[in-house]
């Protein structure tokens, strides 16, 4: 429980970083005000490097969060935003352990 609570106090401490920096907006730059409203608070910049990190097989998918295909599919992926982010969080550790482990 403690590693899960570190994993996501990093993440939104990422989070914070890339918003103050001015990443989180640049990333939605080209998006409709529409596709804004809808995605507020989803950080984009940051789900992508994590599917990147994790090598997700379909990274592209998050563009349907810059550029969005229909307002429902925008609303049904904030709605999993979380736990993707999660998961590729705790994948991504799980497999640096497992790397220092067998070093």
């Amino acid at each position: 429980m403690q590693e899960r609570e570190e994993m996501i106090s990093q993440l939104e401490l990422a989070s914070e970083e890339i918003w103050l920096s001015g990443k989180g907006a640049h990333w939605f730059r080209d998006s409709d005000e529409i596709i804004k409203k809808v995605t507020e608070g989803v950080n984009g910049f940051l789900l992508e490097q994590l599917l990147m990190a994790s090598h997700y097989r379909d990274v592209a998918a998050v563009e349907l969060f810059r550029r969005g295909r229909s307002r429902v599919l925008a609303v049904l992926l904030v709605c999993g935003a979380a736990h993707v982010l999660l998961r590729c969080a705790y994948d991504r550790r799980a497999r640096m352990q497992w790397h220092r482990q067998s070093m």
